[in-house]
């Protein structure tokens, strides 16, 4: 079960699914297959994962939904709309509840000689607003599991182009902010580990942490079936960049993605 919530963080398809909460529209979707990531964030290692995402849309436009977040790290996203399409078919929000993956067991031999960093859980909000076939969707997060202490903040815009009924193209740009605390447990090296691993010490501040791109195909000639596929490139940025010991370690650049399975009901 641990692994297949990893998943979907890993495959970070976020709304490009274009299902996510059609106004007055019920029904469902669930996805599942495989993808590949970095093994921590900054890794140039990668490892693959079960893909497993979702959502279900209820007359009223509300919805709950599972998929990966606008960021790099591997964190698995839960939320829930509570704008009911009769009060706004634009303006979406509700409250969000994440798992993010820790650092351990990596395959660089110095990072893994690092302190462990647990799994932890978050939680927050978003809000989101749609504009013919664009979405911009706005979410932070706060740590809840007492392993980084700090918080998280995303935003993503996608422009959904959808062809001949059977073909669906989904583009998006991101990027996120991460406070100090956030940055420090992920990117920075205390003395402690540094006298373990032998890398510099390093600290942090809070800042820009990442910008990402991403691309996705979906392919529907069945009626319930489909096929999707997925790209993400997210590049590190201010004190998460290579400056930064663990980076430097591994690479700036991250990339993920997923072929996965669609069922919609």
């Amino acid at each position: 079960m641990e692994r297949l919530i990893h998943a979907a963080a890993c495959v970070a398809l976020a709304s490009t699914l274009g299902f996510s909460g059609a106004a007055g529209a019920g029904g469902g979707f669930i996805g599942f297959g495989g993808s590949i990531g970095p093994d921590y964030e900054g890794s140039d290692d990668y490892e693959g994962f079960p893909a497993l995402f979702g959502n279900w849309t209820f007359d009223n436009g509300m919805f709950v939904g599972l998929s990966g977040t606008a960021e790099a790290a591997k964190t698995a996203r839960l939320k829930g709309n509570l704008v009911p399409s009769d009060l706004s078919e634009r303006w979406q929000a509700g409250p969000v509840v994440q798992y993010r993956r820790g650092r351990k067991g990596v395959d660089n031999n110095r990072v893994d000689d690092m302190e462990n960093i647990e799994h932890t859980s978050e939680a927050g909000g978003f809000v989101s607003y749609l504009m013919d076939r664009w979405k911009f969707n706005l979410a932070g997060v706060g740590d809840l599991g007492d392993v980084h202490n700090g918080a998280v903040v995303d935003l993503k815009v996608t422009y959904a182009l959808p062809i001949n009924g059977i073909w669906a193209f989904t583009f998006g740009a991101s990027g996120s902010y991460a406070s100090g605390n956030y940055m420090d447990t992920y990117f920075g090296v205390s003395r402690e580990d540094s006298l373990r691993s032998g890398l510099d010490q390093y600290g942090t501040d809070g800042g820009m942490k990442d910008w990402g791109l991403s691309a996705s195909a979906h392919y529907t000639p069945w009626k319930h079936w489909g096929i999707l596929a997925s790209a993400n490139y997210f590049r590190l940025v201010g004190d998460a960049d290579d400056d930064s010991p663990v980076v430097d370690e591994g690479s700036e650049n991250q990339f993920m993605g997923a072929l996965a399975a669609t069922y919609k009901f």
